[in-house]
């Protein structure tokens, strides 16, 4: 091998000589240095289409087992054109008789398919609204007089300490009998499922309402998961009057202007527990909820989703006899406002929010119980959802519709 004047080594002898590059390297000539970097970027690309759509097969075939598992249990004597109808169009067949769907108005309601697309609005960021102990971190640094006072955190059996926790050095029962009543909640838990409220007194324990041995204050604490354990908060006169047995909250969709980005509320209703759904309010367990002006607060007239068929209507609490009809949110305005400054300070990360408000006093003080990133669709009970332009801006923009 011959040295080549120009800098390059020579392959072989005589006249057949070869040259070829010193150590070889893409960047030695930019042609390649193209090729290399289209190369690079092409493959970046398909990877991350394929992760993509890998989600969202994920994501969609989830939606379609639990859709299918909801149609499997409706037993309402629906024809059967009508159920393939309903299901052509994104329905569940109940929605038929629900809603009172026909081809005219079926185009202003979130059908059940929409609504499960919709779950991908806030993307990764939901995390913030389904794990209750990540929520208190995010929202406590500007709004911690909304939450109520976290005094800790069960771990599969361990009571520990938070950074929102009062100093608290006793053990879970110390805890229960020091403050009287506390509320016992799994962190990742969904339609007030493993809610449980347990107070003590001079007559011992109860939990949701019944005697509860010594016994079984320690099962309670021992049981495996997770779950944040925070005051109970007493709810203003109103919410009292019509039902005492739970804390009843007022649901409000939160969603911001794609166009202004402004947050306003795009549905609410006002839900009530019943002596089915006690201590939790939620419709899913057997409550009832009301339709509610978003000028003034005023409730309309109460609904109570049944299993098939059309709403049961109530302009009285079913178990109270107390009127609901025309009862108006005290400090509604203030309310308002509160919610739609919360939904702008977490709007860069989640613009699409469900808050469980419940109003404390008179003034319109409120405590949030819990936000949710998956705003469900039974608040259509009252309003179809698509009916209000910017609520259809909003989900055409996040392509849920």
């Amino acid at each position: 091998m011959r040295a080549h004047p120009s800098g390059r080594y020579a392959i072989g002898t005589g006249s057949g000589v070869r040259a070829g590059a010193v150590g070889f390297s893409p960047y030695a000539d930019g042609r390649r240095t193209v090729r290399f970097v289209r190369l690079y970027r092409g493959a970046k690309t398909v990877i991350r289409k394929s992760v993509a759509l890998s989600k969202k097969i994920r994501r969609d075939g989830y939606s379609v087992l639990h859709l299918v598992n909801r149609e499997f249990k409706t037993t309402a004597d629906i024809p059967l054109r009508q159920r393939l109808w309903a299901h052509r169009h994104g329905y569940l067949s109940s929605s038929v008789p629900l809603y009172g769907l026909e081809e005219t108005n079926r185009h202003e309601y979130l059908s059940q398919w929409q609504s499960e697309r919709a779950r991908q609005v806030n993307g990764e960021a939901a995390l913030v609204h389904e794990d209750k102990l990540l929520f208190y971190y995010v929202l406590w640094p500007v709004f911690s007089d909304v939450l109520p006072t976290m005094y800790g955190y069960l771990s599969d059996g361990r009571f520990l300490d938070t950074p929102f926790s009062p100093d608290c050095d006793e053990k879970f029962r110390e805890c229960v009998e020091r403050v009287g009543k506390l509320v016992v909640k799994p962190v990742g838990g969904t339609l007030g499922t493993g809610v449980t409220v347990i107070e003590h007194s001079e007559g011992g324990y109860r939990l949701n309402g019944k005697s509860l041995r010594d016994e079984q204050v320690e099962s309670l604490r021992r049981r495996s998961g997770e779950y944040i354990v925070t005051e109970y908060i007493e709810q203003a006169e109103y919410a009292a009057e019509i039902y005492p047995g739970s804390a009843n909250t007022v649901r409000v969709m939160t969603m911001v202007d794609p166009e202004t980005q402004e947050p306003f509320i795009g549905a609410l209703d006002h839900r009530f527990g019943t002596d089915e759904s006690a201590p939790v309010d939620n419709t899913a367990r057997g409550g009832i909820s009301a339709g509610v002006d978003p000028e003034t607060g005023r409730l309309g007239t109460a609904v109570k989703p049944p299993d098939d068929g059309p709403l049961d209507r109530h302009t009285t609490h079913p178990g109270s006899g107390v009127e609901i009809t025309g009862v108006e949110i005290p400090g509604w305005q203030r309310v308002r406002d509160r919610l739609l400054g919360m939904a702008a300070y977490l709007s860069p990360i989640t613009p699409y929010i469900g808050w469980d408000v419940l109003v404390t006093d008179d003034d319109g003080s409120i405590a949030i119980l819990e936000a949710n990133s998956y705003p469900d669709v039974p608040l259509q009970t009252h309003e179809p959802l698509l009916a209000d332009d910017r609520v259809r801006r909003f989900y055409e923009y996040h392509d849920v519709i």
